[in-house]
C-alpha cells in the first residue's frame, strides 16, 4: 500500500511541475494606442505600438500584421517589423503607422485593421485585436467637382452652373441636409440638399437667363451652408462676362384718314448695350412732299423713280428704350386751294362766258349814283336783255337820268322797280344804266341796295345773272 502512494505521490509531483512549465510557456500583446486622431489636412499619421512578450522557454520568431479587409485602404498602412525574434521572457515592439492618402476623398469617421500576432511555426496559435482610428475633419463638405462658366457669353445663352460635394462631417451624423446659394450679379437661385448620408456625394445644378443683363462684367459666387445654422461651408467663385449683343426692333404704324395720313416709325432697343446710331427711313411719293408736314426733317432725301427716300438718324438709344419719328400728309390744304381756284375759275370763266352785271355807286354833294353796267362775254349775239333793279322805300328815285332811261317804273310799299330793255347785244358789247337816288329820312351811315338782276337769251336759251349788292352812304 506504502509502494502505492510513494508512486501516486511521484506521479503527482511529476505532472504539477508539467502543468506549470506549460502554462508559463506562451506569448503576450499590448497594443499600445499613441495616435489615434487623424487630421488629413493637417498631415498627421497615426500610430500603434505592438508589444510583444515571449513566455517560451526557448528563442521564437513572431510575425506580425494586419487585415484591413475592404472597408479601409490598404496603402495608409505601414508596420516597420513584420518578423521579430523573441528570446525567452524577453519584449519586442513593432509600430504600425497609418498615413491618409488622396486625403480629399477621405470622409470623416472611425476606421481601424485587425493586428495578429502569432509564433511563425504556429499560425493556429494566433493573437488578434481590432484597433481604431477616427478620421477628423476641419471641413464639413469637400467640393470635389465645380461646373465652372465660360469666360463670356452671349445674352440668349444660359448659363449653366455646377457643384458637386462630399459630406464628410464625422460619423456620429447620418445625414445633414444643405443649402446651395448660386448667385450671379444680382440674382441668387437657391437649391436644397436634404439627407446627405456621411459619405456620400451630389451634385448640384441650376441655370441663369441672361437675356435681360446688360453687357458687361459679373460676379459669380457658389455658397454651400449648413441648413440649420446658415453657416457658409463651401464657397467657389469667378467672374461671368456678357458680350455686348446689339439687337432692335423697326415698327411702321400708319394712321389713315379722310384726305389725311399720319406715319409713326419707331426703333426699339433690344439688345444690351446702347444703340449710338441707327436710321429710319420712309419711301413716299415725289406729289406727295409738298403736303407733308415733318415733326424733324429728314437728314438725307434720296431721288428714287417716280419717288423719294427719306432718312433719319436716330442716336443713342438706351437699353429697353424706344425713338420714334413721325410725319403727317394733309390734303386738306390742297383740297381748300383746289376749291378757291375752282371757284374764283368758274367765276372768271362766268365773267367771261357770259353776260355779266356789275353795280357800284358813286356818292354825290345831295344824291347817291347807282351804275348798273353789262357786258356780253358770251362771244355771241344775245337778244331779250332785261335788267332790273331796285330802289328800297327808304329812298327816292331822282328821275333824271344821266343814262338811257328806264323802260318800266313800278313803285309799291316796298320801294321802287325800274327796268331797262335791250333787243340784243353785240359780243363784246357793254352797256351802263345810272340811276341817282336820295333819303326820304335823314340816314345816319349807309344802306343796303339789293342785287340788279339780268335775264337775256342766247341761241333760244334763257339766263339770268345777278350783281352783288352794294351800300349806299347818305351821311
Amino acid at each position: 500500500m506504502e509502494k502505492y502512494r510513494k508512486i501516486l505521490l511521484v506521479l503527482f509531483i511529476f505532472a504539477f511541475f508539467f502543468v506549470n512549465s506549460a502554462a508559463q510557456e506562451g506569448f503576450d500583446v499590448d497594443i499600445e494606442r499613441v495616435q489615434t486622431e487623424i487630421y488629413p489636412t493637417r498631415g498627421d499619421v497615426g500610430e500603434f505600438r505592438i508589444n510583444v512578450t515571449s513566455n517560451f522557454n526557448r528563442s521564437k520568431t513572431f510575425s506580425i500584421g494586419y487585415n484591413t479587409g475592404t472597408a479601409t485602404d490598404s496603402s495608409w498602412y505601414f508596420l516597420d517589423n513584420s518578423f521579430v525574434r523573441i528570446e525567452p521572457g524577453e519584449s519586442s515592439v513593432s509600430t504600425l503607422y497609418v498615413e491618409l492618402r488622396e486625403d480629399d476623398d477621405v470622409v470623416a469617421g472611425n476606421r481601424g485593421p485587425e493586428v495578429y500576432v502569432y509564433p511563425s511555426e504556429d499560425p493556429g496559435n494566433k493573437y488578434s485585436e481590432l484597433v481604431t482610428f477616427r478620421i477628423r475633419r476641419e471641413e464639413v463638405i469637400l467640393i470635389t467637382d465645380f461646373k465652372s462658366p465660360k469666360s463670356s457669353y452671349d445674352p440668349d445663352e444660359p448659363v449653366e452652373l455646377g457643384i458637386t460635394f462630399r459630406n464628410v462631417v464625422q460619423e456620429d451624423y447620418d445625414a445633414n441636409t444643405f443649402e446651395v446659394d448660386f448667385n450671379l450679379g444680382n440674382e441668387t437661385r437657391t437649391e436644397s440638399v436634404s439627407d446627405l448620408d456621411s459619405g456620400d456625394d451630389t451634385t448640384v445644378s441650376t441655370s441663369f437667363d441672361i437675356t435681360d443683363y446688360d453687357a458687361g462684367d459679373y460676379n459669380l459666387v457658389v455658397e454651400v451652408k449648413d441648413f440649420d445654422t446658415g453657416e457658409v461651408i463651401g464657397t467657389k467663385s469667378g467672374t461671368v462676362r456678357v458680350n455686348e449683343f446689339e439687337r432692335y426692333n423697326k415698327d411702321v404704324v400708319d394712321e389713315d384718314g379722310f384726305l389725311w395720313k399720319r406715319r409713326n416709325m419707331t426703333i426699339l432697343n433690344t439688345g444690351n448695350t446702347v444703340i449710338e446710331s441707327e436710321k429710319l427711313s420712309s419711301n413716299v411719293k415725289w406729289y406727295e412732299m409738298p403736303f407733308i408736314t415733318f415733326e424733324k426733317e429728314p437728314d438725307t432725301v434720296e431721288d428714287l423713280s417716280g419717288a423719294k427716300e427719306l432718312y433719319w438718324e436716330v442716336n443713342d438709344i438706351e437699353r429697353n428704350s424706344m425713338k420714334s419719328i413721325s410725319y403727317s400728309t394733309n390734303y386738306w390744304s390742297a383740297v381748300i386751294v383746289f376749291l378757291i381756284v375752282g371757284v374764283v375759275s368758274m367765276i372768271v370763266y362766268k365773267q367771261l362766258h357770259s353776260v355779266s352785271v356789275v353795280k357800284f355807286v358813286k356818292r354825290g354833294k345831295r344824291s347817291v349814283s347807282v351804275n348798273v353796267r353789262i357786258r356780253n362775254n358770251t362771244g355771241r349775239r344775245v337778244e331779250n336783255v332785261k335788267v332790273e333793279d331796285f330802289v328800297p322805300g327808304i329812298a327816292s328815285l331822282v328821275k333824271k337820268f344821266d343814262s338811257k332811261n328806264p323802260d318800266r317804273i313800278q313803285k309799291n310799299d316796298e320801294g321802287t322797280r325800274i327796268q331797262w330793255n335791250i333787243s340784243e347785244m353785240e359780243p363784246g358789247e357793254e352797256r351802263i344804266f345810272v340811276y341817282n337816288i336820295k333819303p326820304r329820312i335823314r340816314v345816319e351811315g349807309s344802306i343796303n341796295l339789293p342785287e340788279a338782276k339780268l335775264v337775256y337769251e342766247v341761241e333760244g336759251r334763257r339766263l339770268r345773272e345777278e350783281s352783288h349788292s352794294v351800300s349806299a352812304d347818305f351821311s
